[in-house]
């Protein structure tokens, strides 16, 4: 009979049925080992995103809560997306942190898209805590519909190498 184990690439302990007990346990094996601090960075920079495809072009959709406009910076170049966001947040004055979902600092997060797009016209617009990208594909990497043409004249062979000339009005 087939097993499904979640997978889990940052728990040291399998899991057993006292979760708190695995949680105390990797804390303290990855602090022994100098890897919680990345462990932790790595969980709170991790953007989720969305990503739709049309003909036209890619529409990326990222959560930033509490960032402003100005705090993000975005990049293109060929199929590669790279984001730097940084975001200023701190607790109320003499308020104590119980528990702390999200907060302060900058990151920096790459995304490699299916295509290429074309980078002149890229559009970016942050509302509500939503950033929306939309990223059209280059016009080599568009699909092009070519028409059809009836009659022996309509395209020229290719003879001795030589390529066949484009027909007029196309």
């Amino acid at each position: 009979m087939a097993r499904i184990v979640r997978f889990e690439p940052f728990t040291v302990a399998p899991r057993r049925p006292r979760p708190a007990l695995d949680r105390a346990f990797d804390r303290m094996v990855l602090d022994t080992l100098g890897l919680a601090p990345r462990y932790a960075e790595a969980r709170r920079s991790g953007l989720t995103s969305n990503l739709y495809e049309t003909e036209s072009g890619y529409a990326v959709e990222l959560p930033l809560p509490g960032v402003k406009a100005e705090d993000v910076e975005v990049s293109v170049q060929e199929n590669q997306l790279a984001l730097t966001v940084k975001r200023q947040w701190s607790a109320p004055e003499q308020a104590r942190v119980i528990w702390q979902g999200f907060g302060s600092g900058e990151w920096q997060q790459t995304f490699t898209l299916p295509g290429e797009v074309d980078a002149e016209h890229v559009a970016a617009h942050l509302e509500d805590g939503v950033l929306r990208l939309h990223l059209p594909k280059a016009a080599h990497a568009r699909p092009r519909q070519i028409k059809v043409q009836a009659g022996a004249e309509a395209v020229k062979p290719i003879e001795d190498g030589a390529a066949a000339p484009a027909p007029a009005g196309v």
